[in-house]
């Protein structure tokens, strides 16, 4: 058995799902937004990269087209959440953000 903060769980999948429960309550949309702009700028950063070491002959064309098709991806999607998130009304609860 494994407990957590008085829960007592049978199986560790239950005491994860409680600590993921726990962890969303402090979510806030706003904080959250500018962890994936930060992110999307690593992204940036490797997809540059990616392309530096293919010059020099770090990576196969094969491989940096990969990479560069994924950090690709991958950022578009970090900018539709962005967009999401800041989409969300002023007042609501998932918009108290630490200042």
């Amino acid at each position: 058995m494994l407990m957590s903060r008085g829960m007592i769980a049978r199986r560790y999948q239950d005491l994860i799902c409680w600590q993921l429960a726990r962890e969303l309550e402090q979510f806030y949309a706003d904080d959250h937004a500018r962890f994936l702009i930060i992110g999307r700028s690593s992204l940036m950063e490797t997809h540059n990269s990616a392309g530096a070491g293919l010059g020099f002959g770090y990576f196969s064309v094969e491989d940096t087209d990969r990479m560069q098709r994924l950090a690709a991806r991958s950022g578009k999607a970090a900018t539709g959440l962005i967009n999401y998130l800041k989409s969300l009304p002023p007042g609501s609860p998932w918009r108290r953000g630490r200042r």
